[in-house]
């Protein structure tokens, strides 16, 4: 199941995968598979296997979305309700449990939503970001020879960044000082 907090949100997959209409429902057709897409909020009491969240981004229409809650909505909310983003938490919390197996949030590394930054940021809880093992490490000279094997024998660079525990990132870079822009 696809879910965005607003029907727009798969804006960008309708350029690459055709849609299908079944009654009410609207399904992508991706890998020869068809996933249906939905609101949030039209998924509530819905399951599935598998859930991907899209555009879990900053910004106005981001994921909290950035637009202000309506102020009627304050007479009808108590004091405890009163932390920030707090409808979206509950949303956000809605998207997050519709998957029976596992969930999986989009969203741009350069601007990640403050939910995402949680996530990735909370220090005692679920989730930690993990470090690559060499990430602080300098470079040595052996390490330039291998990259550059790797790198000559057509190796991806994913694959490179496993193999010598740094993040794709750092690989792209140090190619790019070693190499320069090819």
């Amino acid at each position: 199941m696809l879910l965005g907090r607003y029907s727009f949100d798969d804006y960008y997959l309708s350029f690459r995968y055709n849609t299908i209409k079944e009654g009410q429902k609207v399904y992508y057709l991706i890998n020869n598979r068809k996933i249906e897409i939905l609101t949030v909020h039209k998924s509530k009491g819905l399951e599935a296997d598998y859930v991907i969240i899209l555009q879990c981004n900053n910004g106005i229409y981001g994921f909290p979305s950035e637009i202000s809650d309506d102020p009627v909505l304050n007479y009808v909310l108590t004091e405890q309700d009163s932390y920030e983003f707090r409808e979206e938490r509950r949303l956000f919390y809605v998207a997050i449990t519709r998957a029976r197996i596992k969930t999986f949030v989009l969203y741009d590394y350069r601007t990640p939503s403050l939910f995402v930054n949680e996530i990735l940021n909370k220090r005692d809880g679920y989730t930690k970001r993990t470090m690559h093992p060499n990430a602080n490490k300098p470079w040595t000279r052996y390490n330039d020879k291998f990259l550059l094997t790797l790198y000559n024998e057509g190796k991806s660079i994913k694959y490179i960044s496993y193999k010598m525990g740094r993040s794709q990132t750092a690989i792209k870079m140090r190619l790019e000082k070693l190499i320069g822009n090819k």
